[in-house]
Parts: structure tokens; sequence; C-alpha cells
């Protein structure tokens, strides 16, 4: 929201900084919630989705 807002150079600098690290944090939180998710039983992993990531990876 404060991106809609003109600011001075600082702040907009600011504000992309925020932004980047709100992004890296929920990366942080979906991926230990995908973690939790595995190690309760909630989810699991099948090897060929397994290996269907990994082809993708190696393209």
């Amino acid at each position: 929201m404060l991106s809609e807002y003109d600011l001075l150079e600082d702040c907009s600098s600011c504000i992309k900084a925020l932004s980047t690290q709100a992004e890296k944090l929920h990366f942080l939180i979906h991926a230990m919630l995908k973690t939790s998710q595995l190690e309760t039983g909630i989810i699991a992993v099948s090897p060929r989705q397994m290996l269907k990531g990994y082809q993708l990876l190696r393209r």
C-alpha cells in the first residue's frame, strides 16, 4: 500500500526492501508449513512426483 504513494527516493528504496523481505518471509513460512505437514503425515510425497519435479529442474 505504501508503494502507491509518491514518496521520497529514500522512502521508496526502504519500501522496496520491505517488500522483498516480506516475500522472503512468506516463502519461508510456506516452506515451514509444508515441512510440518510432511512430518505429521498430512501430506505425502510420491516418487513419481519427485521424479517429475527433478526432470523439470534439469531443463
